[in-house]
């Protein structure tokens, strides 16, 4: 589950997003997949809430240990992404 902030032109407002991540792989290597939905609120204009899809599928490369983490995908409604981070 997340939140944030989402903006678009002249609109903006909050936004939630909920939803699973599934890894395949063994190893180092994964496929990582996320299903779920997000949660728009308009609080421009009309202050509406909508409910979209949301998924991802990307690569994933994370040691089995501690270290770090590298992640590229494509999705919905974030688009193209590319990651970097630390497992603990």
């Amino acid at each position: 589950m997340g939140g944030g902030i989402w903006g678009a032109w002249e609109a903006g407002g909050v936004l939630g997003i909920a939803g699973a991540t599934f890894l395949q792989g063994t190893g180092n290597h994964h496929l990582e997949t996320f299903v779920g939905a997000t949660l728009l609120k308009d609080t421009y204009y009309t202050y509406d809430a909508q409910l979209f899809p949301a998924g991802f599928i990307g690569y994933r490369y994370q040691t089995p240990a501690k270290g770090g983490l590298f992640r590229a995908g494509i999705g919905w409604p974030k688009t193209v992404s590319l990651s970097l981070g630390l497992s603990l």
